[in-house]
């Protein structure tokens, strides 16, 4: 017999004390990630561009995941990475976990 997942065991992430910023210039893509990510419980933020995303995270804001869409306007998702990664170089306990989409 195959052990499968007993559904009553199911546990739904619980990330409400976490900020998840989607940095995507598609809107339907924006909506289609943050659709996924409803049942998280974690607050999403939205920016169109890398400019966005670097401008948020020199705010001081603190942002736990972000999600980069490499090809976007102005400043692309590479560009705003290597930026956001120089402005936490001396904060690595409190960078963002980066992931490109």
């Amino acid at each position: 017999s195959i052990n499968e997942p007993d559904e009553d065991t199911d546990v739904e992430p619980d990330f409400s004390d976490k900020t998840f910023l989607i940095a995507e210039d598609e809107m339907v893509n924006f909506l289609y990630l943050k659709e996924i990510l409803l049942g998280t419980n974690a607050n999403i933020e939205h920016v169109e561009d890398g400019v966005g995303a670097v401008a948020l995270i020199n705010s001081g804001r603190k942002i736990d995941l972000i999600f980069m869409d490499l090809k976007m306007p102005i400043m692309n998702g590479y560009e705003a990475t290597q930026k956001i990664r120089q402005i936490n170089k001396n904060h690595l306990d409190q960078s963002p976990y980066l992931t490109s989409i």
